[in-house]
This record gives C-alpha cells, structure tokens and sequence, in this order.
C-alpha cells in the first residue's frame, strides 16, 4: 500500500534525482508528512535499492539510486497510480 506521503516523498526525490538531500530537505517538499514519516520512509527505500544514502555530518543524504527507475519499474508505475489517484481525489 502507498500513502500519499510516501508519493509526495518519491516525487521530491525524483525532482533532484541526482543530487544528495538531507531528510529535512526532502520533508520541506513533502506538506503532508511528519519529519519522522519522511525518514521511515526513507529507510523503506534505502532496503528496497531505490535510494542510495552516506552518512556525513550531521546527517545522512540521499539521493535515487542511479539505476533505480529501471530495476524498480513496477514500483514507479505504482507510484504515477498512486500520484493520480491520491491527487485526484
């Protein structure tokens, strides 16, 4: 099952795909999420292999997995469904 905040947490990182953010980055464009909700989720997706994390300080970055699109193919279609029907409503 998706939330809607795990949709809005895959659609800030694929707006930076390339670039490392921090937790707290990613939080800011994710309005429907807790701070700690941002970070379970991505640790969801750190076991999963669609985002890559180092840990530096104070904290960790993160960042898509560069082949994460097209070894996750199914999970990004569950996403653009989820991301129609969670906005939609």
């Amino acid at each position: 099952m998706i939330s809607i905040q795990e949709v809005e947490t895959v659609i800030a990182l694929l707006a930076s795909r390339k670039q490392w953010r921090s937790a707290s980055d990613i939080h800011s464009h994710t309005p429907s999420s807790a701070p700690r909700t941002v970070r379970a989720i991505l640790c969801k997706l750190v076991e999963l292999g669609i985002v890559d994390y180092v840990e530096v300080f104070p904290g960790r970055r993160y960042r898509l997995a560069g082949s994460a699109e097209e070894c996750h193919v199914e999970y990004f279609h569950d996403i653009a469904v989820a991301t129609e029907v969670l906005k939609g409503s």
